[in-house]
Formats: C-alpha cells, structure tokens, sequence
C-alpha cells in the first residue's frame, strides 16, 4: 500500500530555551556568595583564633609579671613586659576594628563592655610600654648604671608619661561596676595602674639630678628608734650625712644623736610639750621628729644639723628599725663585727648590742659605745652597696623600698622644688595633705625617757552620723592597753637606763597623744585626764585640758599628756562635730571620704570605724565595701598597716 498526502516530522522537538545570561548570573553570585561566606567564615575564624590567642597570650603574662618581679628574675620580666606589649598591640589591631559604632553597642548583649573597650585596650598598651621601660632599666646592675640610663631615657619617659595622660579622662570616667565580672576587674587595675605608673613615671625623670647626675646631693640621715614613739617616726638616735655623685656614694658620716649638737650656737626652744614635760631647755636634732607633718620635721632637722654641723643638705632619709627586716631579704646577710645580721635577728641583736655585757658598768665607756652596733650595720649596707652592687636584685630592692615608705619606716624629704611637689601631690611626703572631706590621724610621742612604745598597743574605734547638711556628729574612742607584765611600785619618771633594753620597754609609759582633724571641726569633750604632779619632772599636776593647735593645710591638733602604767588599759574619748561641708554634694549623689593615714613608726594598730549614713539616705558604692551594714550603719575593721581611705556615695531621698 501506498501512503499519500502524510507528512512525518522525524525531528526532535525542540524545548523553549530560558534566558541564558540572567541565569549564569544568577548562578554566579549565589556561588560568589556562597564563596565570600565561607571566606568570611574563614577570615572571622582566623581573627577569632588570632585574638584569642592573643588575650591568654596577655592574661598569661600578666599573672605571671608578679611573679618575676617578686623573684627578680629580670630576663623573665622583661620576656614577659614584651609579650604582654605585643599582645595587647594585636588585640588593639585585630578587635577594636570589630566593634559596632557606639550608637549601637548599648542595644547590645554587654554593650557596657564593648563601649568600654576601646579606652580600656589603649591604655592598657602604653601602660604596658612603660612596663617594657622599667623592665630595662631594671637591667641595671649598680645604682650608678641606673642614674646613667635614667638620664638616657628622659626623652621617652617624657613621651610614655604623655600617653598616658591622654587616657586618663576616659579611663576615670568608665564606671566599672557596670561592667561584666570579667571586665570589671581589668577596668578597676587599669584605673589604679595609670596614676601609679605616671607617678614612677615622673619621679624617675627627676631622680637623676636627685642622685647627683648634675651635681653632688648631699643627704641627711637619721636613724629612728620607734620603741621612743614621736609624731614623725620616733627619736633619733644616730644621725649623719651621705654624699652621692652619678649615683656613687662617695662619703657617708654617721655618729650618735648626742655628739651632733654643738651648743655653744643658740639653738630654738623646743615645742612646749618637750619643755613642760621632759624640762628640755633646748630644741636639739634628737628630738626633731616632733612635728606630724614630716616635710616640717625634716625642715627642722635640717636647720639644727647645719646648726651643730654645718653641713647644708638637700634632703632628709628618716629611717627606722622596723625597716630593716623589710630591706635585708633585698640586700642579703650582712656581716657586721663578726656576726651575720639577717632579717631574721636584726631587731634582736640592736637590743642585744645595746644591753651591757654581764659586769659591765653602765658609766662613759658604756655610753659612748651602745650604738656602735647601728653605726658598724650602716657602714655594712652602704660597704654592701659599694662594693658588691651586682647582688643586690633592683627589682627586690625596688619592693623592700616601696614597702618600707608605704608603711612609713622610711620617709623622704627633697628640697629641689619639682621633686617635693610631686611627692607632696602623691601623698608620697609623709605631710598633711591639703585635702577636704574628713581626715583622722592619731599621734603619739613617748616623753617619758625610755622605750616603753614597744609595749603599748593602741586600737581607734571612730563612729560617725552623717546628717542631711553634709556635717557631722563624731566619736573618736583611742583604747591603749600597755601589754608588759605589771610591776611593784609607783611609776617613776627620772632619766635612767635600766640593765637590760627589755627593762626600759617595760617601765611606764608617758604619752602625750594628739588628734589631728579638719580645721572646721568643733570639740565639744574630751578625755579630761590629769596626770598628778608626783609623776611629772616639775612637780605640777596637769589641768586635764586638751591643747589646741592650728596646722598647716586646714588641719588641727587636740592634744593631750596621759600615763599608763605596764598591765593598764585606758580609754580616751574625744566628741567633736564634723562641720558642713564635709560631705560634698555632685547633683543628688553625696560623697563622703574619710583618710586615715598612719602614724609614722607603728606597726599596724587596728581600727574600726562606723559610719551611719544620713535618714533616708541609699547607699550608692562603697569602697572599701563594709564588713557589715545593718541599716543605714557601714562597720570598717582593718590593720593601719598603710594610710587607708574610705570613700562612701549615698543619695538623699527624704
């Protein structure tokens, strides 16, 4: 069969086609896409893992600085400064990029700490470069060396310092209670770190014209015996000079308190507690640590040792025997006169030296060789200084030294201008401050011709109510317990030495002690103690009246003389008003501040304060915080060690 008129289309059907360049393109970017997010991923990986490494690169070294500086051991502390300035310069470059504007950081999960970071990273870092600069100098061997590359360095120091000022408005304006349990302690560090760094800072810029890089320094030295309590230390029982050129010391002079005055000159009277009470006729160098404002009392001491010596110096060293335990783990055994002097033994041979030997008589040959022993230790130490610098750690010294000033067993008095006021801007003088709020220090002075100190013990329990004017009402109860065994017989004040250094610790005490407050504050009682005649040199009974005396810088005295007897306790009350003002006032946040620095020479009374905030009032920040709060009432309680601040903010919501 035939097929006619059919047409078959053998040809695949063709698909309509979609267009082709939208679909490559398409196509491409989510590849492009897909690519970018995991190179994102990558990249955000990396940083991740770079700023993590970073931070326990940072938080690694900064545990372990103490350490090092505690050991000496100088090549890990300058390792560690580094990696510490390294790591925080790559979480600087690597993180701060990072971070969303400041717009949007407080919508945040802690937005507080991202808005804190980028002040907290930079001052971090240049605090750490100053760290990298002390780190080499203390690669210094010999306190010339030292003076040497201080003087090299200036330059940088003076840029490390202006860094660092930059920060401080931020830093102080970053409120680190906000801050996560993790941020909030760097952030407090950082705010305590900069000041002290800019204050080691600044001094080491001035110390070398102070070491005798210009020219030579020459410095008074005197020796303190704290178990003679007086306001700025104790009574000076040795005194001398020390000569320092480019840090050499090139002569030192030292001999007892007593041969130092010359008394042909015309010496001052004395303050008049020193004449009523010990009959002293003339103002002699022994007794110049008599004022509770140290830059005062070196200023005295320097005028009455030019007086009996004629030597003009450029400042006062005051030191004590309670620095030495502090100083001697720095420097090494001693050998002195045969014997090996440590930390350990120190106090014990100065009291054993002192002691005649069994059948000694105590007359002039006696006299004149009790103190050798202080006078053989100090040529010792400065012969240690000298001859064997290179094992003496910078490091441990630098801590035994700072440790010594902040406890107040060794004070500073620099004439050159520049150099004593910083020292007195930094609380670092041993002065009075110039500063408001309210202010308490407690001073003793044994004037009872023995070394009864040792013996007594003194506890400071301080209350305080606030009222809504920002004055007042104040309680200062001083507790003294006189801890040696009680004896036989009537206290007698005659001048005397018993047998042994123990005995003259033991004997009764004649304190004249001294509440030093604001200028402003009213006394309304005191403790009205009269001491009768029999017991005091001119026979005259005390009239139970607390002397008044106006001091530099807003400050005021209420003094009084008291005795106690070893096995007695006795409490002295003083009830003053605080004035107005007292309390300063910063829109609705009240500040009150309370300084309690300690007396130069003791060792570390206790103290309790309680402080009652105004009716009404909310507790804002305390710091420290209280050992208890009932109510509106913060109870303190710590060892004076160190001067001690409490600073309290409240708001009045009556």
């Amino acid at each position: 069969m035939k097929l006619t008129g059919i047409k078959l289309n053998l040809q695949p059907a063709i698909e309509p086609q979609p267009r082709r360049l939208p679909y490559l393109l398409g196509h491409g970017l989510l590849y492009a896409g897909l690519l970018l997010l995991a190179l994102i991923t990558v990249w955000f990986g990396v940083k991740v893992t770079v700023i993590a490494g970073a931070y326990r690169r940072a938080t690694a070294s900064a545990a372990s600085l103490t350490a090092a500086g505690s050991e000496s051991n100088r090549a890990q502390l300058q390792a560690e400064t580094d990696t510490l300035a390294g790591a925080l310069d790559t979480l600087q470059t690597e993180l701060l990029p990072l971070l969303p504007p400041p717009a949007v950081t407080r919508w945040l999960p802690y937005g507080d700490d991202l808005a804190a970071l980028p002040v907290l990273l930079p001052a971090a870092a240049d605090l750490a470069r100053a760290g990298q600069a002390a780190a080499a100098l203390a690669n210094a061997t010999t306190l010339p060396d030292l003076v040497s590359q201080l003087a090299r360095v200036q330059p940088q120091l003076a840029r490390l310092d202006a860094d660092l000022l930059r920060h401080r408005p931020a830093l102080a304006a970053i409120e680190a209670d906000k801050l996560s349990p993790l941020l909030a302690p760097r952030a407090r560090q950082l705010q305590q770190l900069l000041p002290q760094t800019r204050t080691g800072l600044q001094l080491a810029q001035l110390l070398p014209p102070a070491l005798g890089f210009e020219q030579p320094q020459t410095y008074l030295l005197l020796t303190q015996n704290a178990d003679e309590l007086r306001p700025s230390g104790g009574y000076i029982n040795t005194a001398g000079h020390i000569v320092i050129d480019h840090g050499q010391i090139i002569s030192l002079q030292m001999q007892d308190s007593y041969a130092v005055d010359r008394l042909s000159e015309a010496y001052p009277y004395p303050p008049a507690p020193l004449r009523n009470y010990m009959k002293a006729d003339y103002w002699v160098l022994r007794d110049a640590s008599w004022s509770p404002d140290f830059p005062e009392a070196a200023r005295t001491a320097l005028e009455l040792y030019q007086l009996g010596q004629g030597v003009n110096a450029d400042g006062v060293i005051a030191i004590d025997q309670y620095a030495l335990p502090l100083l001697l783990p720095a420097t090494g055994p001693l050998t002195v006169n045969g014997e090996q002097v440590t930390a350990a033994n120190v106090i014990d041979l100065m009291q054993q030296h002192w002691t005649p030997e069994a059948g000694q008589a105590q007359d002039g040959e006696w006299w004149a060789q009790r103190k050798s022993f202080m006078l053989a230790l100090a040529e010792a130490l400065v012969q240690k200084f000298e001859t064997a610098p290179e094992s003496i750690p910078p490091a441990a010294l630098a801590a035994a030294l700072q440790q010594a000033h902040a406890e107040k067993h060794l004070l500073l008095y620099i004439k050159e201008e520049r150099l004593a006021n910083l020292l007195a801007e930094r609380g670092l003088d041993g002065g009075l401050p110039a500063t408001g709020g309210d202010y308490l220090l407690v001073t003793d002075a044994n004037v009872g011709f023995n070394k009864a100190s040792a013996k007594v013990e003194r506890y400071l329990n301080y209350t305080v109510q606030l009222a809504g004017d920002g004055s007042g009402q104040a309680r200062a109860q001083l507790l003294y317990q006189h801890t040696a065994p009680a004896r036989a017989g009537e206290c007698a004040i005659d001048l005397r030495y018993d047998r042994s250094y123990a005995q003259n610790m033991e004997r009764c005490a004649w304190i004249y002690t001294s509440l030093i407050v604001p200028a402003g504050a009213e006394l309304r009682t005191g403790p009205g103690v009269v001491v009768a005649g029999r017991y005091l040199l001119r026979g005259q009974p005390t009239s139970g009246q607390v002397d008044r005396q106006t001091l530099p810088h807003h400050k005021q005295s209420w003094s009084q003389l008291f005795l106690l007897a070893p096995a007695q306790r006795l409490a002295l009350d003083f009830d003053y008003r605080l004035p107005p003002g007292t309390v300063s006032a910063g829109g609705e946040q009240q500040s009150y501040s309370l300084l309690l620095p300690k007396q130069p020479g003791t060792l570390e009374p206790a103290v309790q304060v309680s402080l009652t905030l105004p009716a009404g009032a909310q507790l804002l920040t305390s710091d420290p915080a209280p050992l208890e709060q009932s109510g509106s009432t913060l109870l303190f309680q710590f060892r004076l060690t160190t001067d001690r601040r409490i600073r309290v903010t409240y708001k009045l919501t009556e």
